[in-house]
């Protein structure tokens, strides 16, 4: 019994967390293991949430603290240490994805962070949304703030805050860190519109666009999915049903979605790979044809200068004119070096994004195999 009364305590020391509102597909990830996330489900510090492009989710964290997850959204819980309510260490990762997190309790010691891959938010008490997204060739990040003030420090690209480049973000204020990085921090702070700002207020479940201060509110979708028994039917992306297999098939089952994972990601690896060299290849044959031509057009250039008499004291220039050319030359190749770097990122970004969503296709289809494993040793 002694035992038992310690492994309690444990498990309930270990909850940072409760799901108290689900809508669509959310995938839990716990020690390298997924799952269908349910209401009333606690979460752990070291958890990874997932919601799916139809998912959302809300969780009332151990120190009051309410967070909500918009669709398409990746939250890790990172540290949560707390000796009460006020006083707790508490670090968020957004790796992608909009949130919109309610702190009630005001913090004494310790600290409440949010992390991004542009920023770093530091929180005392507050109601705030953030967005993390790909932008052009990097990630951004949007942050609004409706109650309280929350404290921005902008990361370079090792995730290293910028010396100088902090501000304190009031209610009614939004930045955008790839705005903060071109024209400094103070000048990036805006003000939300009044519309705007009223509609976030009133609506406790709405969410901002990317880089735009336009409201989003939650879709409506169907609540948290029911565990699957041996009697339902799944359907698949292109409406098509599937049939539950029986418990005899378990082995070949799990045998053929690993070897799909498998093809699917070397598929996937391929592609990317094929494309990118098809598209290097292509720049460095326009590159060559490029410079023959300019060549050309110098060697042209410079007989039809030759073959001109020119007057003692006037005249063309040749070499000047041969100066001329060489630099204007070196700067459209400079340019259109620049050009190739952008679209490189840009699709260094997209692939990224990809993987992402990968990731999280991969993610629920472990959970799913997995509840389909619980509903038949059911």
């Amino acid at each position: 019994m002694i035992v038992f009364a310690e492994l309690s305590v444990a498990a309930e020391e270990s909850n940072i967390g409760t799901v108290v509102e689900l809508n669509g597909k959310v995938i839990l990830t716990r020690d390298n293991k997924n799952e269908i996330l349910t209401v009333q489900k606690t979460v752990n510090e070291s958890d990874s949430i997932r919601t799916s492009k139809k998912g959302y989710a809300q969780i009332l964290m151990k120190d009051d603290t309410l967070v909500k997850l918009s669709q398409n959204t990746s939250l890790n819980l990172v540290e949560f240490k707390s000796e009460n309510q006020k006083n707790r260490q508490v670090t968020y990762d957004l790796e992608l994805g909009k949130i919109r997190v309610l702190v009630n309790q005001k913090l004494g010691k310790g600290h409440i962070k949010l992390k991004t891959r542009a920023l770093t938010l530091g929180v005392r008490g507050t109601e705030f949304l953030v967005n993390s997204y790909l932008g052009k060739g990097k990630y951004e990040t949007d942050v609004a703030v409706l109650e309280g003030v929350v404290e921005i420090f902008i990361l370079n690209k090792n995730g290293v805050p910028v010396p100088g480049m902090n501000i304190q973000l009031n209610p009614g204020e939004y930045l955008n860190s790839t705005k903060a990085n071109e024209v400094g921090v103070s000048l990036a702070v805006q003000q939300i519109p009044y519309d705007v700002f009223t509609a976030l207020k009133s609506k406790a479940d709405t969410f901002l666009e990317n880089k735009k201060m336009k409201v989003i509110e939650t879709p409506n979708f169907d609540k948290a999915p029911k565990t699957p028994t041996s009697k339902d039917e799944d359907t698949s992306s292109d409406g098509s049903t599937i049939k539950e297999p029986t418990s005899g098939s378990t082995d070949l089952e799990e045998t053929v979605e690993s070897n799909y994972e498998v093809v699917e990601d070397g598929l996937n690896n391929l592609n990317d790979e094929f494309i990118e060299q098809t598209i290097i290849s292509a720049e460095d044959e326009l590159e060559d044809i490029l410079n023959k031509a300019e060549e050309s057009v110098d060697i042209s250039i410079d007989r039809t200068d030759s073959d001109v008499p020119t007057s003692s004291g006037g005249g063309t220039d040749q070499a000047t004119d041969q100066a001329t050319r060489q630099a204007e030359r070196e700067a459209a190749k400079a340019a259109r070096s620049a050009d190739r770097e952008v679209a490189r990122a840009e699709r260094d970004a997209a692939k990224a994004e990809r993987a992402a969503q990968q990731s999280i296709d991969k993610a629920e289809r472990e959970a799913e195999r997995e509840e389909r494993k619980n509903s038949r040793g059911n």
